[in-house]
């Protein structure tokens, strides 16, 4: 009898699954909801970029190519939305 590992689920690689093509971070991945936990925190809403592997490298080219910066899940640090950058700070009297 063997234990099943990551490299036995037939929906992941290594435990992440495709998640499709987001319209401005491009192809995104997202934990695999049959071998690894689904975050507690956004319910596995979060997603990561498949062609970044550098945060900095990829809220870089967010700000500068979009205009843009990615909110990040507190539980798995999956990209949950993305703002505007820089912040708006006008102030409603």
């Amino acid at each position: 009898m063997t234990t099943p590992t990551a490299s036995d689920c037939a929906l992941c690689i290594d435990g992440v699954t495709p998640a499709g093509t987001h319209p401005v971070i491009g192809p995104v991945v997202k934990p695999c909801p049959t071998c690894v936990f689904v975050c507690p925190t956004c319910t596995g809403k979060g997603v990561f970029p498949a062609t970044q592997h550098c945060l900095h490298c990829f809220t870089t080219d967010l700000a500068t190519s979009h205009r843009l910066a990615p909110v990040l899940c507190a539980g798995c640090h999956g990209v949950i939305a993305l703002i505007p950058y820089p912040p708006s700070r006008e102030v409603t009297p």
